[in-house]
């Protein structure tokens, strides 16, 4: 999950599914976490979700450095992940045994757990 990884690693870049080259980008600041907008150049190497040190190729969008508070963002992800596992548990309950959604689970019980 986001929220965990950026409390591990302090920096996360995310890259937009079915984008090539648009990343959002996690930057841990103490009790913040800053967020921007970042478009790389074309690649083929980036094969992650994920990164944990920008690349200097990035460049920043005009949506950049967005302050949050990082309890109120993980919060924020914790709602949302919940909503996305009730979405599940409506659509289809049997997803719900799936190792994926079971892993999801763990984690949001391990950032409750932390908060």
């Amino acid at each position: 999950m986001l929220a965990q990884k950026i409390k591990e690693y302090n920096y996360v870049a995310y890259r937009i599914p079915d984008s090539a080259n648009w990343w959002f980008e996690f930057i841990g600041q103490e009790n913040q976490v800053c967020v921007s907008l970042v478009e790389d150049i074309e690649r083929d190497l980036i094969l992650d979700l994920f990164i944990y040190e920008p690349h200097k190729e990035f460049r920043y969008s005009s949506w950049k450095e967005s302050l949050t508070d990082i309890d109120i963002f993980v919060k924020e992800t914790l709602i949302n992940a919940q909503k996305l596992l009730s979405f599940v548990s409506v659509l289809n309950p049997q997803l719900l045994k799936s190792e994926n959604i079971k892993m999801v689970q763990n984690l949001i019980y391990e950032l409750e757990y932390s908060l």
